[in-house]
């Protein structure tokens, strides 16, 4: 299982996200589909094509597999703003960060989804408010952007 996914994962940095899905296609198909990372990544590629309700499907399946999963909390967050759906966007916001104790990378995608919630819903003080926890845990390039839009969007 280790070498099809490592290959799924090259397959994937470098872009080739189907024949990546393929991969771990054989391995779902062999019998090998009892990981959530596995059902994960099926998600992610997925939601990489474009193909949304079949990468909703298996981020589901990754978590019925372990529901500690915030990264997958925060691609399906990402899938319902998508959608447009701010309710449920922020719903599986909610459910990652209440995945604690939060790995400070994990934590920094959920807040970076959040802020991006909160300007979809055009409220950009609530928007800054998770750049500035994002900046409190670390520095980054992503909460610095997140920060300096959030300021642009308020007219400072």
């Amino acid at each position: 299982m280790a070498t099809q996914e490592s290959q799924a994962s090259s397959l994937e940095k470098s872009g080739h996200w189907l024949q990546a899905l393929y991969c771990l296609r054989h391995d779902i198909r062999a019998g090998r589909a009892s990981d959530a990372e596995i059902w994960h990544n099926v998600g992610r590629l997925h939601q990489r094509l474009g193909n949304l309700p079949q990468a909703s499907r298996a981020y589901a399946t990754a978590l019925l597999l372990d529901p500690r999963r915030p990264r997958t909390y925060n691609n399906l967050a990402l899938l319902e703003l998508n959608l447009l759906n701010a309710d449920e966007a922020e719903r599986w916001v909610l459910k990652g960060l209440a995945c604690q104790p939060l790995d400070i990378d994990d934590e920094e995608l959920l807040q970076a989804t959040a802020c991006e919630l909160r300007l979809f819903q055009l409220r950009p003080d609530h928007a800054l408010r998770h750049a500035e926890q994002q900046l409190e845990r670390r520095e980054s390039m992503m909460a610095l952007a997140n920060r300096a839009v959030c300021l642009h969007k308020l007219a400072f």
